[in-house]
């Protein structure tokens, strides 16, 4: 009978017993060699979700079916050409992000790629083959307008046929590349009707940089990027998300005040002030996450944020700024434990707040900051309660906290007992 081989330790006992009994130990060798082959073959690699194709020359079809495996977001980089049929009927992949060196994309190098609906050609790309995209998922293309009159595309427009796949949007990008600060005289020369920006090898985007400009729905904020200046993005009402990449250490007054349609946000994890004004009147703001090693809120930093219901304010934050959170829609909100100063009206008017735990660290509550909130209960301890000014009562029911009467105070649960 033939053995059954079960993992490693299979093998050594195979060949410990092999070693007992043979006079020959190299047959033995290999006997142990061909079962690890045999276990190898039997246990495939995990699906993996993304996969990186990098190379140099033409990626070729063969390239693809040997190393895609089950991948449905793919990125590819080094290449200059992506060959004919290249990703022909790979249906499960849903986004392709292609690399700024290639300049050339095959005959039906997507061709039947159900699941892919949108994709952004790269400045670099001078030709795409017949068919490239025929039968596929695209719904959407984002092109740049120099690109897309190589390519004899019409963008911005609805309805268009793109290298064989009819009822195309095209969407106009535009990329910034250059070094130093990303001035505002810039933007206003070469932006024109774009409505994607992607900026390359800036280190800063400077003050009022994209002030006002309403058209802009996206925008790609590259790893070189350090700062963010005063009033950067300040009324885009057009834009929706951004991230902030954790190279940019700084982030201006008033720098996205009034983008009414961002929804979230990701802020780099090396900023340590959140200035005033920074998110004033995002009304559509959903989701924010303060990152660890912020000090401070700055006053006005989330004023008439009215769709922000939840927030955690890291133990990293000692300041909460003067109505940093007025008429905000929060309903829940934790205070990290080193915070020693809440600002006049800093929840003021945050209707759906009611209720709140406030830390030890505390030592100062300003004027009014919770008039017109919904807080009916306060969490805090009787100490810090008499350290205040006015002191607080604790526990104590009908108290005037800080502009809104009618509070009661509860003192914090007890320690579990070791």
């Amino acid at each position: 009978m033939r053995p059954r081989y079960r993992g490693i330790g299979s093998t050594t006992r195979i060949f410990n017993y092999c070693t007992q009994r043979s006079s020959n130990p190299y047959d033995c060798i290999n006997q142990f060699i061909t079962v690890q082959s045999q276990l190898s073959l039997s246990s495939p690699s995990p699906p993996q979700d993304d996969y990186t194709f990098t190379g140099t020359g033409v990626l070729t079809q063969s390239i693809v079916n040997a190393q895609i495996g089950t991948a449905k977001t793919i990125n590819i980089e080094g290449y200059t050409s992506i060959g004919a049929n290249a990703f022909s009927d790979k249906s499960q992949i849903i986004s392709v992000i292609i690399g700024s060196s290639i300049q050339s994309i095959g005959e039906q190098a997507f061709i039947t790629c159900s699941s892919l609906t949108s994709i952004t050609i790269p400045d670099s790309v001078t030709s795409i083959g017949t068919n490239a995209f025929q039968n596929s998922g695209l719904t959407t293309v984002t092109i740049s307008a120099e690109t897309a009159d190589i390519l004899s595309i019409t963008v911005p427009a609805t309805n268009v046929t793109f290298f064989g796949k009819s009822g195309v949007t095209t969407i106009m990008s535009k990329t910034f590349s250059g070094t130093g600060e990303l001035t505002q005289q810039i933007v206003t020369d070469g932006l024109g009707i774009a409505t994607v920006v992607i900026i390359q090898g800036y280190t800063s985007i400077g003050e009022y940089a994209f002030n006002e400009k309403s058209q802009i729905t996206s925008v790609t904020i590259p790893n070189s990027v350090t700062s963010i200046g005063q009033y950067a993005f300040r009324q885009c009402s057009g834009l929706t998300s951004i991230t902030i990449p954790n190279s940019v250490t700084s982030i201006g007054q008033y720098a996205f005040r009034q983008c009414y349609s961002l929804t979230s946000i990701i802020i780099s994890n090396s900023v340590t002030i959140i200035q005033n004004n920074t998110f004033y009147q995002c009304s559509e703001l959903t989701s924010v996450t303060i990152p660890n090693l912020v000090t401070s809120i700055g006053s006005n930093a989330f004023t008439y944020c009215s769709k922000l219901t939840s927030l955690t304010i890291p133990n990293s934050v000692t300041s909460i700024g003067s109505s940093a959170f007025y008429y905000s829609g929060l309903t829940s909100v934790t205070i990290g434990n080193s915070v020693t100063i809440i600002g006049v009206n800093a929840f003021q008017g945050c209707s759906g707040l009611t209720s709140i735990t406030i830390p030890n660290s505390v030592t100062s509550i300003g004027t009014n900051a919770f008039l017109n909130s919904g807080l009916t209960t306060v969490t805090i301890s009787s100490a810090t309660g008499a350290a205040l000014t006015p002191q607080i009562p604790v526990p104590a029911t009908g108290v005037n906290f800080f502009g809104k009467p009618g509070v009661q105070t509860v003192s914090p649960p007890l320690p579990p007992s070791k």
